[in-house]
């Protein structure tokens, strides 16, 4: 399971955010609000009130919490690896 980071790997980790994320990003929906560049709680509700004023009634919220923890970490390096060598 991932455990809290020390401040080295919070560097690390932002270091290769910033790599990965300009080359991944572009393959999300537009949609998808969590974590992502210019998007996030404020985006997602605007977006929410512009479906609504075009008749959509229903919104789904998913929280993802602990996602990381359960997923097949060798599936998520391999998708991983499409994008990245």
């Amino acid at each position: 399971k991932l455990g809290i980071p020390c401040a080295r790997d919070r560097v690390v980790q932002q270091a290769i955010k910033q790599v990965i994320e300009p080359i991944i990003d572009p393959f999300f929906l537009p949609q998808s609000h969590g974590f992502r560049p210019n998007k996030g709680t404020h985006n997602a509700l605007k977006q929410c009130v512009s479906y609504y004023e075009e008749g959509y009634k229903v919104v789904v919220d998913c929280d993802l919490k602990q996602c990381f923890d359960t997923l097949n970490h060798d599936k998520l390096m391999y998708h991983l690896e499409q994008f990245i060598q």
